[in-house]
């Protein structure tokens, strides 16, 4: 959310005058492979990955310098063809001063690209622009080496800084340049060097990190890559020359983020948003969990939401009028419609804790990249310009996760606006369940054929799609049911299709139900005068972990979730089933005297009547990775389940 006021530059009094580290920067005349080539390896390897920030004046205005230097090794044939540009960081908020180019053959054959040489192309799905040099010549065992510097805005409020990706590096760098009277903070993460204050520059402050190397950080399912990947994040703290510190604070910050979102609303504005509120027709006796429900509701479906900055977008009378506004005028339109309905609402701003998790004690503005709505007293968030969140259901991956908690505070006839750190709870795995019910018969005449009456209750996180129904046709909500029902076997034919509770209003209410009939001889096959019935497969094809490689990373979930199957088997008379005992299977994680995952079916057999039960549940959003192996044992229990035969004679 771009709603932070900048920082005046009487922050940065005192101008450079000696000459800037960038502005003599070069590569070396002839780069040196022979040190390289001993590696054994089919992979492309970052041999160099130097990257320095710089702040520099140019007259009274301040910029940002950015040096990237790079030297890749290509190994293989299938890396060549994805290195054969150099993509250059040219649009309309950079410019760039300097770049070059070189290819190494194997044989230390150079080929060498200037600025003339750069080409330009255009997307135009994303109607964008950009810059490259096209490396033509490449052969396993080269070498690319570029770098470039580009002049920038400068952004010191907190930024994340991170080399590691999925190769293998050698040789980084990172160095930040300053005036002397400007001191920045730093802070590494997830193993990670500190930066160290480098004293050998007597006319400026430099903060300089090496790594010799780097490993790569391979991605692995059900993890948080992203956040897991080493890194730093830096900000600008101190200024000597006003003597200033702390100049990058949560505080601050929610000061700010009141002041431009909560509006003390005027005679005009008031008299708006009372016919705005009338609009939504919201009950006399509603209580306030409704009232909330019925505004955001009506604010997703007849507000247009744009990515459009513009005053207009933000401001209230326009938004009502026209029915248009950007994040920040949704804010502010649902905020003032909250606070003349007297319901308290606090803003939170807090990070996507798969790309990097909120750091309740560093304070940097890089962690206020997402918002939420938080109701004290319902004690429920959720998101506006989300279609997919809903009250009680924000996006789940800014849960699980700290937030800086913004709210409006009256002291007599004074009003303003102040913050505080707090935890954004993940939901339980009760209020995400889905729920499948089997009742199969078999065929009298035809034991290969089943007549299967399925139904499927889908709540919470499990049933998101619940929120975007509205905006459906009736083919497309459909042919979405159907998939639903058709998640045993794609090429089940569905009859009788039935559906419950399928307005978007009631997403987070009630749940989705869908039911149907199916007839099918997909899960039987006759051996003789036997039938092998794949009971495992109703349920639907499930998740398998089966791998050697050695995992590196804890797991990091979505959000809790549980499953309820029930299958009941009438079973033809005169008959009886082998391999029962294949159906009990359990697999479950005990923590802290509690247990957090498990996986447990068993059965019951009477009177003719086969019912089976099937349950799992995952109530923990993060695991260590000591525990990864009891969770993969658990997914894999599904596996194992879906895989059952029975045999019937």
């Amino acid at each position: 959310m771009k709603l932070l006021i900048q920082l005046t530059l009487l922050l940065f009094l005192n101008q450079l005058s000696a000459q800037l580290y960038h502005e003599s920067y070069d590569w070396e005349d002839k780069l040196d492979i022979s040190s390289y080539q001993t590696i054994d390896t089919s992979d492309i390897i970052t041999f160099k990955d130097a990257y320095t920030i710089e702040y520099g004046f140019e007259g009274e205005n301040l910029f940002e310098y950015r040096l990237t230097h790079k030297i890749h090794w290509v190994n293989s044939d299938d890396k060549i063809e994805e290195n054969n540009k150099i993509y250059l960081p040219i649009n309309y908020t950079s410019e760039l001063l300097t770049s070059k180019a070189r290819v190494i053959s194997p044989s230390n054959e150079v080929q060498t690209l200037d600025e003339s040489m750069i080409l330009t192309a255009k997307d135009d799905e994303q109607n964008q622009s950009y810059s490259y040099f096209a490396l033509e010549g490449l052969e396993i065992g080269s070498f690319i080496e570029y770098f470039y510097i580009t002049k920038n805005q400068p952004l010191y409020k907190g930024r994340k800084i991170s080399f590691q990706d999925d190769k293998l590096k050698k040789n980084v760098s990172f160095k930040l340049f300053t005036p002397d009277h400007l001191t920045f903070a730093f802070r590494s993460y997830n193993g990670f060097p500190e930066l160290r204050l480098d004293t050998s520059y007597a006319d400026k402050n430099a903060w300089v990190v090496d790594v010799e190397s780097l490993p790569a950080a391979k991605k692995e399912r059900e993890s948080a890559h992203f956040a897991n990947r080493q890194y730093f994040v830096y900000k600008l703290d101190k200024n000597s020359a006003n003597n200033t510190s702390n100049i990058i604070s949560y505080n601050s910050q929610a000061k700010l983020f009141y002041e431009h979102l909560f509006i003390d609303l005027d005679k005009k504005q008031k008299k708006n948003i009372g016919k705005f509120l009338k609009e939504i027709n919201i009950p006399k006796n509603a209580d306030k969990e409704t009232k909330i429900r019925k505004v955001e509701n009506y604010l997703k479906k007849n507000i247009y939401l744009t990515k459009i900055s513009d005053d207009n977008m933000g401001d209230l009378e326009y938004i009502i009028k026209n029915k248009t506004a950007n994040d920040v005028g949704l804010l502010r339109l649902f905020l003032a419609t909250s606070k003349s309905l007297d319901i308290k609402t606090e803003v939170i701003l807090t990070s996507n804790r798969f790309n990097t998790k909120f750091d309740p004690e560093f304070e940097a503005n890089n962690f206020l990249e997402e918002y939420l709505l938080y109701f004290p007293e319902v004690d429920k968030y959720t998101n506006l310009s989300r279609p997919d969140a809903r009250l009680g259901y924000p996006p789940n991956e800014y849960s699980n996760n700290y937030g800086l908690f913004v709210k409006e505070i009256s002291v007599g006839n004074l009003t303003s606006g102040i913050g505080k750190v707090k935890f954004i709870p993940s939901l339980e795995d009760t209020c995400s369940l889905d729920i499948m019910e089997f009742t199969v018969k078999f065929d009298p005449e035809d034991y290969n054929n089943l007549d299967i009456y399925h139904k499927r209750s889908l709540g919470g996180y499990k049933a998101s799609f619940h929120s975007y129904l509205d905006y459906m046709n009736e083919e497309e909500k459909t042919n979405l049911f159907q998939s639903i029902i058709q998640s045993m076997n794609e090429n089940v034919e569905v009859k009788n299709l039935e559906v419950e509770n399928d307005k978007t209003d009631l997403y987070g209410v009630l749940p989705l139900v869908i039911s149907a009939d199916v007839e099918t001889d997909l899960f039987v096959d006759k051996v003789g005068n036997k039938y092998l019935f794949k009971i495992g497969e109703l349920i639907g094809r499930q998740v398998e972990m089966y791998s050697d490689s050695l995992r590196t990373q804890g797991v990091e979930l979505d959000y809790r979730k549980k499953y309820l199957r029930t299958i009941t088997v009438h079973l033809p008379e005169n008959t009886t089933v082998k391999g029962l005992e294949s159906i009990n299977i359990q697999k479950f994680l005990d923590k802290d005297g509690k247990r957090v995952l498990e996986f447990h079916s068993h059965y019951e057999l009477k009177d003719n009547i086969l019912t089976v039960y099937a349950d799992e549940y995952y109530n923990a959003i993060e695991l260590p990775l000591e525990d990864f192996e009891a969770y993969r044992e658990v997914i894999n229990a599904a596996a194992n389940f879906n895989k059952v035969v029975l045999l019937i004679e």
